[in-house]
């Protein structure tokens, strides 16, 4: 199996927008946002951060301000939480997906 070195955090913010933009400020909430960013895992010891689970509360003050400087006028991000990932999303396989579709429906209506 091949080593995963690089990882992805994928952090959530809360969406507020200014619907008061341009003349005031009226912020309210939109929605969610994601927010991507790929590293070398390898590149913590750098820094000192061995493990990015037992060091979360650094990361999160990290996030904060991440997302924050995305913020402008129009849209503001409050971050919520993160998640790690390992290498990119695996794909799952798209006929095996519609064959169980298919085999539970058929079973639904096998009760019926």
């Amino acid at each position: 199996m091949k080593e995963r070195t690089n990882c992805i955090f994928i952090v959530y913010a809360q969406v507020y927008e200014n619907k008061g933009y341009p003349s005031s400020e009226d912020w309210r909430p939109k929605g969610r946002q994601e927010f991507s960013l790929k590293i070398n895992y390898s590149d913590y010891d750098k820094y000192g951060i061995r493990d990015p689970w037992n060091n979360s509360e650094e990361l999160v003050s990290i996030f904060k301000m991440l997302v924050k400087h995305e913020s402008d006028e129009l849209y503001n991000y409050e971050y919520i939480d993160y998640d790690l990932w390992f290498g990119n999303p695996m794909r799952l396989n798209k006929d095996r997906f519609y064959a169980y579709i298919e085999s539970y429906i058929e079973e639904i209506n096998n009760d019926i």
